[in-house]
């Protein structure tokens, strides 16, 4: 019988297998083949929800300020405009280039005058598709007060001491100095005349006008302006809002008090209190006459319980021209304002906002080198810990007045233009409409 040869056959086919059964190679290839499958897919599922985590935090914003404009508009819209002023906003602000959102709801609170959104993301995957995961979706939520329009009362609070009179810019400063031979203006009548176009004046303040200097106090004033222009954007019915103007040099003078007509408060920044003139700031007698002008604030829950806000402007340095004039013994007198000064005010419940109008250093003059631009003198009392100990006056200015001011209440300005926006800066935060109840 001829033997037969089974090449390719079933025993061929059998020994094969078995002998691959038998390679321990073999095996972790085939079992590391398996395991890239799901192990690719997980990578990609990582990847797709780090887009819809990143997605996400870039859509709490859009849905915070969509919330906030529903809440703006709550006392004067119905509850499906208030829906309309979120939807709207919402579709604008959200602009991420992949994925989509959905404003599920906007709940209206009218008795807490509260105004809540839910929302829904939905990003597309890219990985996620090869395990039948077309979208990752995430929900989103924000709730808003609307202004419940507390009644306020904003204290106005201006040096108007002779160290206001300084020219507001270096030009104006060296006009002065050319043209009179002093950097300030004074209406204090010395003996000396200037002579302007022709013209013989009599005192440094007139002359400062004829030559059209822009003084300190000049930019003080217009940024006072703009802040009851505000007040009236605010409380256009001046029935909430009431404001106050108050000027201060060796003491207070009351020059409008607290009143809803702010036009009566816009004439008293041009009325006589409002003169230049007193050689001398006391911060230490007019900001204990302010606290019992100001009194102790309240909750605004009522017209006789107003929140209450001072804001003062100032260089802040207490001061006296005798005290230069007299010599070396009364020099350290010339110094900052001590922040416990303002402590009872603050106390009381009120917030205080300090405006610096920065000190302007006058080289070469010597009143001023032997008094704001020396170091600070030792009988003034413990220095701040971010100053050094040879800090001149000057440079300390910035520490006592923030000192000073409520937190976040402190701002600085050198030139005319941070004067007027600093001031309304610092009403437009204490006035802030709205907050995020999330």
């Amino acid at each position: 019988m001829t033997k037969r040869n089974f090449v390719g056959g079933a025993p061929k086919r059998e020994a094969t297998i078995a002998r691959f059964a038998r390679a321990e190679g073999g095996n972790i290839v085939l079992l590391a083949a398996l395991l890239m499958v799901p192990l690719f897919l997980a990578v990609g599922l990582g990847v797709d929800y780090a887009r819809l985590v990143k997605a996400r935090s870039e859509v709490q914003n859009v849905v915070d300020g969509a919330t906030l404009a529903g809440a703006k508009v709550l006392s004067a819209s119905t509850d499906a405009q208030i829906a309309s002023a979120v939807q709207t906003y919402a579709a604008k602000a959200f602009d991420l280039g992949w994925g989509a959102l959905k404003i599920d709801g906007v709940a209206v609170d009218r008795s807490n005058l509260k105004v809540t959104t839910t929302a829904t993301l939905s990003v597309p995957t890219t990985f996620g598709a090869l395990a039948g995961l077309d979208s990752f979706s995430a929900a989103v939520s924000s709730a808003a007060v609307a202004p419940n329009r507390p009644y306020m009362t904003v204290y106005l609070l201006l040096d108007n001491s002779a160290s206001m009179g300084l020219a507001a810019t270096t030009d104006g400063q060296t006009t002065m100095t050319k043209k009179i031979g002093c950097v300030f203006a004074c209406h204090t009548d010395e003996g000396a005349t200037y002579k302007v176009n022709g013209v013989t004046y009599h005192t440094t303040y007139d002359a400062s006008v004829a030559l059209g200097v822009t003084l300190r106090h000049d930019v003080m004033n217009t940024a006072a302006k703009k802040v009851i222009s505000m007040i009236d954007a605010v409380d256009p019915n001046h029935e909430r809002i009431k404001v106050g103007v108050y000027y201060f040099n060796q003491d207070v003078s009351t020059a409008q008090s607290p009143t809803y007509t702010t036009s009566k408060a816009t004439a008293a920044l041009s009325g006589t209190y409002s003169n230049l003139g007193v050689d001398g700031t006391y911060f230490d007698t007019s900001l204990t006459s302010m606290r019992s002008i100001v009194g102790v604030a309240g909750d605004g829950s009522s017209a006789s319980s107003p929140l209450k806000l001072v804001l003062m402007v100032s260089d802040g340095v207490q001061s006296l021209r005798s005290w230069v004039l007299s010599g070396s013994s009364t020099w350290p007198k010339v110094a900052p304002n001590k922040p416990n000064n303002c402590t009872p005010i603050k106390a009381n419940g009120a917030t205080f906002g300090v405006l610096y109008t920065e000190y302007l250093a006058i080289t070469g003059d010597w009143g001023y080198e032997a008094t704001v631009g020396s170091t600070m003198p030792a009988s003034w009392g413990v220095l701040d810990s971010g100053a050094s100990a040879s800090i001149t006056r000057r440079d300390y200015l910035p520490y006592a007045l923030k000192d000073c001011a409520s937190s976040g209440y402190y701002m600085s300005a050198n030139s005319t233009s941070d004067i007027e926006s600093g001031l309304t800066t610092l009403f437009d935060k204490w006035i802030e409409h709205l907050r995020l109840a999330r």
